[in-house]
């Protein structure tokens, strides 16, 4: 999309888009495209992970940020 435009990227094995910014990447194949309404929801396999950061994971639930609490 036009919103990643503005920040660095390089691809990857079968030439998925890593940001350069992101913390954790996973790499999918895709399994399942399902249509639902005027949307496509695409379902992958994980194939590996790779993590760039130790910095703590956003997470996005409800129309806001969270942060999740310490383990213990």
């Amino acid at each position: 999309a036009e919103r990643f435009t503005d920040h660095a990227f390089r691809a990857v094995g079968g030439g998925a888009p890593q940001l350069a910014c992101a913390p954790v990447f996973v790499d999918c194949a895709v399994e399942t495209i399902i249509a639902a309404g005027d949307h496509l929801v695409v379902l992958g396999r994980g194939l590996r992970t790779e993590q760039t950061s130790s910095e703590p994971p956003l997470l996005y639930h409800r129309g806001r940020f969270l942060k999740l609490p310490e383990a213990p």
